[in-house]
């Protein structure tokens, strides 16, 4: 194990432990969050170098008073992660709203009007196919925004190498993810994704129905619970934080508004004066740097990393990113 750098020691002494330097570990050194791996600089959000145990943290609320990667500071690119994948699935949804608003104007033009009874009759068919759909989507994306949740607080789990298979470079090439994950997202989101199918099916026997511009999503991984569990475990859990992995510039441009001193880890208490302090509940409490100092600190700053253990390993438990998301602090959308 590698020393960490002088801010440690001195969060070390602020907590009143100034002789304990603590160490980066490769607990914290998860390669699904790699982008946000502890350094000494905090003009950005990163996990522990070492776990730590906190009583403030609002996303992953189940870890805690318990031992984990996770600090407020982290709050901000968990939040931002959640509402990519949020805003990503939700665009699936509105593609297959504009299709069917496209479809609700054919039905009200001259073509309509003038197509032979067969060709109206597909087409009333395939518009309404829509509507089920539609009115299955949100089950379904409440559901994935579950175990989404659960995969963003993964980072926290100080023994992720147990849940995961690594190559021979460390890399992570897969996650265990339980059968019980698997199921509930299945029984949410077959039904919409089989509504789906029958739409693009009903589309394509209309040649009205498919004058529309615009695309249909592809919601095959839907269609049944092999290709949803290997979606999730491939498409899902790889990518937590989708969207929430700016680069060094951008990172450095805005400066998230954790103080390390403020919340106490393992072996120390915070300061009384910082105590109160409430954890971050949005992700606006950022300030803007000047353009030059952006410029000028662009560069990611240089932190000895932890060396992962030789060889190719496989997962020795089963991870289930729905009870774990069922337990965040995340605001979930409704199911109907």
């Amino acid at each position: 194990m590698l020393a960490l750098l002088p801010l440690a020691a001195a969060a070390a002494a602020a907590a009143g432990d100034a002789e304990a330097v603590p160490q980066l570990s490769f607990e914290c050194a998860n390669p699904l969050f790699e982008v946000h791996w502890f350094t000494e600089d905090l003009e950005f959000s990163h996990l522990q170098g070492v776990p730590a145990t906190y009583t403030r943290l609002a996303r992953c609320s189940a870890w805690n008073g318990r031992r984990s990667c996770c600090n407020p500071s982290m709050e901000a690119p968990q939040q931002v992660a959640f509402d990519s994948w949020l805003h990503h699935f939700e665009l699936e949804v509105t593609l297959m709203k504009s299709y069917f608003g496209a479809l609700q104007s054919l039905s009200q033009g001259d073509v309509y009007r003038h197509s032979g009874e067969l060709e109206r009759a597909l087409f009333d068919r395939a518009l309404a196919a829509f509507p089920p759909v539609l009115a299955l989507a949100r089950r379904c994306v409440r559901a994935l925004m579950v175990f989404v949740a659960g995969m963003v607080c993964f980072g926290c789990e100080p023994r992720w190498e147990d849940f995961v298979w690594r190559d021979a470079d460390g890399a992570v090439t897969a996650v265990n993810i339980s059968a019980e994950s698997c199921i509930y997202v299945d029984q949410r989101c077959r039904p919409f994704g089989q509504a789906a199918r029958r739409a693009a099916r009903r589309v394509l026997e209309s040649t009205l129905a498919k004058a529309p511009s615009s695309a249909l999503p592809d919601l095959s991984m839907f269609e049944d619970r092999i290709a949803s569990c290997e979606w999730l475990r491939s498409a899902v859990a790889l990518q937590p934080l989708r969207g929430g992995a700016p680069s060094w510039r951008r990172r450095l441009e805005q400066v998230d508004s954790f103080d390390p001193f403020a919340a106490s880890g393992e072996g120390g208490a915070a300061p009384e004066s910082r105590a109160t302090t409430p954890a971050p509940t949005t992700t606006s409490a950022t300030t803007t740097l000047p353009r030059a100092v952006v410029e000028a600190t662009a560069a990611p700053p240089a932190a000895p990393l932890p060396t992962a253990p030789p060889g190719a390993t496989a997962p020795r438990l089963a991870l289930d990113p729905v009870q774990d998301g069922l337990r965040t602090g995340f605001r979930f959308p409704p199911s109907e």
